[in-house]
């Protein structure tokens, strides 16, 4: 189709930034000496609206992105949309894209939309076909902001990260409120499971990243990543569960050691600030994507920048980031537009 057609941008080697850099204005001196080659890209999905989240599923063939008011399930290959599912208006509200959604998450069987409309909520959206199933609506007098939604991939429990510090877990049988475990961090920014659905990491406010048994809901407080009070933007397992990468509001990357939560390497992201964090299935390197439209590649082992591209006409940051094609592709959702990448050797 001609809206799929392969186009070219730029494949930016960046040499400059070493692993010992420490702050983005360093990484930013070394633009002048930046080298181009080509690498190309196509525009899978245009939405009508600017896009909030994209999560993908396992086999890589339907894209779930949320916007103002509403999800919609798009078909990898052919960029249609398979279902739209409408969010519920809520407070007296008549236009439902008055209702931002902020967080997404993904189980065997459902789609889940986290978000805020005056109070916490959470809806429900069947994977086949996009109906609407239950929803949690916060308890009143809460005005919380849905930072987070976690669900392991059977959809056993359900946690909704709350920008007051709490992860609640509910049920998804009934979408009820199981119970709360309070994070002590200043406020919950981000939360992901672990590949094996054991532990979740939830980033905080303050700069922390804590570790939250998935099925016993206890927090490790002995063992946890104070940080350097900058607080968490983005969060993402390696593939073995053994590795988490962090992201900091600050421009940090972060590689912990999940075994004692202390960092094998930190570096500076180049400037524009991270926003979402997505892994090679082998661990060969870690994408970051920032606030202005950019995707960058980093080493694993040391932390060194490998690549980054950017849209020659993105004009809003990066708000969903995927690794697909085993590794040989990545899916960028920013603006109204979500871009497939192929990573050249």
């Amino acid at each position: 189709m001609d809206h799929f057609s392969i186009l070219s941008t730029v494949l930016v080697l960046i040499p400059w930034l070493s692993p010992a850099a420490t702050s983005p204005s360093e990484a930013s001196q070394g633009e002048s000496q930046e080298a181009q080659t080509e690498s190309p890209f196509r525009e899978v999905h245009r939405a009508p609206n600017p896009l909030y989240g994209m999560v993908v599923d396992p086999k890589e063939e339907t894209l779930y992105l949320h916007s103002f008011g509403e999800l919609r399930a798009v078909s990898v290959a052919s960029g249609e949309v398979e279902w739209t599912g409408k969010l519920k208006p809520r407070m007296g509200r008549q236009d439902p894209t008055e209702a931002k959604p902020t967080a997404l998450a993904l189980t065997q069987e459902w789609v889940l939309v986290g978000y805020s409309d005056m109070i916490p909520m959470a809806e429900c959206f069947a994977i086949e076909g996009g109906a609407a199933q239950k929803d949690w609506v916060g308890a009143a007098g809460h005005k919380s902001e849905v930072t987070a939604v976690v669900a392991d991939r059977k959809g056993k429990w359900i946690w909704l990260g709350l920008d007051r510090g709490v992860m609640s877990r509910i049920t998804p049988t009934d979408l009820e409120a199981w119970s709360n475990r309070v994070m002590d961090n200043g406020g919950v920014t981000c939360a992901v499971i672990d590949p094996k659905d054991k532990k979740v990491a939830v980033g905080g406010q303050d700069g922390s990243v804590r570790l939250l048994d998935h099925s016993g809901a206890s927090v490790d407080k002995k063992k946890f990543y104070e940080g350097d009070g900058s607080p968490i933007v983005a969060l993402v397992w390696g593939p073995k569960g053994r590795n988490l990468y962090v992201a900091t509001q600050k421009g940090a990357l972060v590689r912990l050691s999940v075994s004692n939560m202390k960092p094998k390497w930190q570096v500076a992201t180049p400037d524009g600030g991270p926003q979402q964090l997505a892994v090679h299935p082998k661990g060969e390197w870690v994408a970051v994507g920032d606030d202005l439209g950019r995707v960058h590649l980093f080493d694993d082992k040391k932390g060194k920048v490998l690549a980054t591209w950017k849209h020659p006409e993105a004009q809003a940051g990066v708000r969903g980031l995927a690794v697909v094609g085993k590794g040989k592709q990545i899916l960028s959702a920013g603006g109204t537009t979500v871009q497939l990448w192929t990573i050249e050797e």
